[in-house]
């Protein structure tokens, strides 16, 4: 949900760009949604990384 989250996040930002050209506050945002998105895929490699852990301990 994280990821989809941020991805959507980084089309609105093309979209803002493209309708409002260089608006006020856009390096900080776009600074908080690829923050957001690297947090969401790290958090998604850790799942990933325990999962496989836990199901190679059941073997």
């Amino acid at each position: 949900m994280m990821q989809s989250i941020g991805l959507a996040a980084v089309l609105w930002l093309v979209v803002a760009s493209t309708w409002f050209g260089d608006y006020a506050g856009r390096p900080w945002i776009r600074l908080c949604v690829y923050g957001w998105l690297f947090l969401a895929f790290c958090a998604g490699c850790a799942v990933l990384a325990y999962q496989q852990a836990a199901r190679s301990a059941e073997s």
